[in-house]
């Protein structure tokens, strides 16, 4: 009894070790693989077709643009690329094109130029709400969403009703509803 338990904990234990030595087999071909694929990203002539036109290496080279503040650029490289509907890789480059709606928006106040800064934290804004409706756990999002919301509140929407009938506008003494004993 003794020899036949040693027996199968021996077993297990060399299972054990095969299945580890298995994984980390698998994870190292997966590393190297990534290597060979960061390696070639730079040499865009270099790299085989199969590398230099995934989404991910035109998600990297729109970054690297962005990065260097090469803004048109960036934006083509970003519109260029064609991910799966709702993947990780449509929420970074959703988050990213509005963050270079907003890095252009704040190069451009403080440089003056409101006329050019407005209608860009418009978009930043528009386009973190449209990440967000896609991806509602998006905490960065939501927190460049808020940065956008300080630069350039919303503005409550004017209802023209008001304006022609004064007497329904909340201000004035004909809304406001008379006290009422109470029976």
């Amino acid at each position: 009894m003794a020899l036949t338990r040693k027996f199968g904990l021996s077993v297990l234990a060399v299972g054990l070790i095969l299945a580890c030595l298995v994984a980390l087999v698998f994870q190292g071909l997966t590393l190297q693989k990534m290597m060979h694929f960061n390696r070639a990203l730079p040499n865009v002539a270099v790299t085989p077709n199969a590398v230099a036109h995934t989404a991910q290496a035109n998600f990297a080279r729109a970054y690297a643009l962005q990065q260097a503040q090469e803004f048109e650029a960036a934006l083509r490289a970003y519109a260029g690329i064609a991910p799966e509907p709702h993947s990780r890789l449509e929420a970074a480059i959703d988050y990213n094109i509005a963050n270079l709606h907003l890095q252009r928006a704040l190069i451009a106040f403080r440089a003056e130029q409101s006329d050019v800064a407005v209608p860009l934290v418009a978009l930043a804004k528009q386009a973190y709400r449209d990440l967000l409706r896609n991806h509602p756990t998006h905490w960065d999002a939501k927190y460049n969403l808020e940065l956008s919301l300080r630069l350039l509140p919303d503005l409550p929407e004017h209802d023209p009703a008001q304006e022609r009938n004064p007497e329904r506008a909340p201000r004035s003494t004909g809304a406001v509803e008379a006290y009422r004993r109470l029976p």
